[in-house]
């Protein structure tokens, strides 16, 4: 990892790190090296953000989306500010594709 960050100026990946009270969790972590005012090493700046919830997150959206792709019917999903998210369609949806995706809802109907 720290070979990898000197040879191409940042390493970035997902670690296991280990908190104060030895409870494990993942973490989004970059690691870019720290160059003294002659271009010389001088150490290492590491950034991380927890993951552990977003990574179980990220897979259940997968499987969602999937089920909703295998669903006979036609679908819309809006987000909170009324943008269209997704859209399924079937044989009797008045669009033919997901064209109208980033509409405002109230453009749609």
């Amino acid at each position: 990892m720290r070979e990898e960050a000197l040879r191409n100026g940042k390493w970035e990946g997902t670690v296991s790190r280990v908190r104060k009270n030895a409870l494990r969790f993942k973490a989004s972590t970059m690691l870019t090296p720290l160059l003294d005012a002659a271009g010389r090493h001088d150490g290492y700046l590491l950034i991380s953000k927890e993951v552990t919830l977003e990574i179980p997150s990220a897979k259940a959206e997968g499987k969602f989306r999937g089920l909703l792709e295998s669903a006979p019917d036609a679908i819309v999903i809006v987000n909170p500010s009324i943008f269209v998210v997704f859209v399924k369609t079937a044989p009797s949806f008045p669009w033919k594709s997901a064209s109208a995706l980033w509409r405002r809802k109230t453009e749609c109907w």
